[in-house]
């Protein structure tokens, strides 16, 4: 209770009146309510209130007192009560505290890794809690106190700095907040965050002992060592292991504060590889690296296939490919006729395809090629080692640059039978030579022969179809023909024929005489000539006995690829008297090419044309006709 004496005014200043407010002094949770009362003894007061910036209520009053309910307090404030008395004003005032806790009590992370030996500073933030001379912030490392401090200002960020040894792995850090109240009787009130984990690391500066070898043979296990001491905690570091790009999966031990790490290295490949150690804790390597020289023998020695056919007399290019092996410096191709050494070159690159050029001749036909790699590590104590590739056999040949000889006819009698021959000199090996002989589409079966590089082929030719054909030879070798085709023109010419009118001819009748051969066919009857080719040639006469024994020859020509064709035949006449029948016998005359031919010609152009009809005498005796029919054959042509 707050008792305020006050003086009355001059003349009556020996009495005083108390003024009371209660709670003289409250502190109160934030948001709370309090009942504030003002009372005094004044025997005639008048206008008693409370004077306040607060929202008030009036809970109930008489002439000495009056109470009011304030609510909703959020901030420290003052408030005052009043009245008058004799005249005089008296007041009476009292400090309401309000106190909050703190919203936010929080440490701040710690790094992931602390290292050895450097201090860590710790920071706790502290948002709202109030009166602020009654809060202190307090940092723990487990429940050890490290550091009290007053929380002033808003938010405010308490620090403290602490050294950091190998015994803080796995600490726990916190920050506590402490509202002390018990002066009011209300206590002492904590706030805590929540605990952060420090780890604590020691990494030495030196680097991992790598123990690797300095040479490994391509396809085999040898082991890899890596070794570091002074790693805290191990359990937490992590080794890399690693050939060239190939991450290696070590098997790793802990002893202490030395950690090891084993792996298996397998090689694939060959050349110089880097083999790498690598220790990481707490984001910090530690790195050691060993250079180990890989070697191998070639996986692969190939010879390219040589071409189907070499042509003689031009060069060849020798391709040999090699795959694998190392060092390269130490590997050289050695391309090879049998075991004539034709190219010594450095294998250099991977894969690398070393070539040679050389020239072929008739003698290489069946010679061997083959390709060998030499790697010299002798200087190593290992040896000399070859590799050899399978051998590969040449076959040259030669074709003349010349067309085939081709002797076949230049016209062809339908159903008769002809030889031809083809014939090529230089041809090398003559045995792989192919000869294709073709009469049109018609395919020809002919018999080859060889004689050292000479090629003939000879087939008999049969047609049964007129026309112009096409007689062709083609000689193949390695795939490269030479070409000769002649034409030849297929021809029928049926011998003339001869024919008479009627077959018993009593003397004094009419005979009739008819001669003709094919469509293009030129035909003479007794010196008389067909109007045109392909006509026949007729005479008419009354059989006398001076036509006993008469002959009547009929020649036929035809024009074939600009060569004549003759034909001949002749019929003789046999008349009987008036009261015998007439017998008429044909005989068909073989006459000669010659003579034919030279007749022929006499006549035709000697002579004039005849035509019209011929009386003869007539005969007492009569014979039977008979034919007689004979050919020509037309002369053969070559050509190449």
């Amino acid at each position: 209770m707050l008792l305020l004496c006050c003086l009355l005014p001059q003349g009556a200043q020996e009495q005083m009146f108390p003024l009371w407010l209660e709670p003289p002094a409250a502190v109160l949770a934030a948001g709370g309510s309090v009942l504030v009362n003002c009372s005094t003894e004044c025997p005639s007061p008048s206008n008693l209130i409370l004077e306040t910036s607060l929202p008030k209520q009036l809970n109930g009053s008489s002439p000495g007192w009056a109470t009011f309910w304030l609510s909703n307090l959020t901030e420290d404030t003052r408030i005052m009560c009043s009245v008058l008395c004799g005249g005089s004003q008296v007041t009476a005032s009292s400090n309401i505290t309000i106190y909050r806790f703190p919203e936010e009590v929080e440490l701040s992370p710690l790094p992931p890794w602390q290292p050895w030996g450097q201090d860590l500073t710790l920071r706790c933030l502290v948002v709202g809690g109030a009166p602020r001379n009654r809060l202190t912030a307090v940092l723990l490392r487990n429940e050890e106190e490290l550091s009290r401090q007053p929380v002033i200002g808003e938010p405010t960020e308490v620090t403290a700095t602490v050294p950091v040894g190998k015994g803080d792995h796995g600490a726990n850090f916190s920050c506590r907040t402490e509202l002390d109240l018990q002066a009011e009787g209300l206590g002492l009130f904590l706030n805590k965050s929540a605990a952060r984990q420090l780890r604590t690391f020691a990494l030495p500066m030196t680097a991992p002992y790598l123990e690797a070898p300095r040479s490994l043979e391509v396809g085999t296990w040898r082991p890899v060592h890596c070794v570091l001491d002074g790693v805290f905690p191990a359990s937490e570091a992590q080794v890399h292991l690693a050939l060239g790009n190939q991450t290696l999966n070590p098997t790793v031990t802990r002893d202490g504060d030395t950690l090891k790490a084993t792996a298996i290295v397998h090689v694939d490949q060959e050349g110089t590889q880097k083999i790498a150690c690598n220790v990481t804790l707490a984001g910090v390597s530690r790195y050691a690296q060993n250079l180990t020289t890989v070697f191998s023998f070639p996986e692969e020695v190939e010879l390219s296939p040589l071409p189907p056919w070499q042509p003689s007399g031009q060069d060849l290019t020798l391709r040999c490919l090699v795959v694998g092996g190392a060092p390269r410096n130490r590997l050289t191709a050695v391309l090879l006729r049998n075991e004539e050494e034709l190219s010594r070159q450095p294998v250099i690159g991977e894969p690398t395809e070393v070539t040679a050029t050389v020239p072929v001749g008739r003698g290489d036909h069946g010679a061997n090629f083959s390709c060998r790699t030499e790697l010299d590590l002798q200087a190593e104590g290992l040896g000399l080692f070859l590799n050899k590739s399978a051998a590969r056999q040449l076959r040259t040949f030669a074709l003349p640059m010349t067309a085939p000889y081709l002797e076949a006819p230049r016209s062809l009698e339908v159903g008769t039978w002809r030889p031809v021959h083809c014939v090529l000199d230089g041809v090398f090996p003559a045995s792989e030579a192919q000869v294709h002989l073709a009469l049109g589409n018609q395919t020809l079966n002919p018999t080859v022969t060889r004689d050292g590089d000479t090629l003939k082929a000879t087939a008999i030719v049969h047609v049964d179809q007129e026309g112009t054909q096409k007689i062709a030879c083609n000689v193949t070798l390695a795939g490269v023909s030479r070409y000769a085709q002649n034409l030849t023109t297929v021809f029928s010419f049926p011998g003339p024929i001869l024919s008479l009118s009627r077959t018993n001819i009593p003397k004094g009748s009419t005979v009739n005489v008819t001669c003709k051969a094919g469509p293009r066919a030129q035909v003479i009857l007794d010196g008389v000539l067909a109007p045109s080719p392909g006509e026949p040639a007729q005479l008419q006469l009354i059989a006398t006995d001076s036509d006993n024994g008469r002959h009547f020859i009929c020649n036929a020509t035809l024009v074939v690829a600009g060569e004549l064709i003759y034909r001949s035949t002749a019929v003789q006449l046999r008349v009987l008297g008036r009261d015998h029948s007439v017998t008429i016998g044909v005989t068909v005359l073989t006459v000669l090419g010659v003579v034919i031919i030279s007749g022929a010609l006499l006549y035709v152009f000697g002579m004039q044309k005849r035509c019209g009809i011929y009386h003869v005498k007539q005969q007492s005796n009569s014979v039977p006709l008979t034919a007689i029919q004979s050919e020509d054959t037309p002369g053969e042509e070559a050509s190449s």
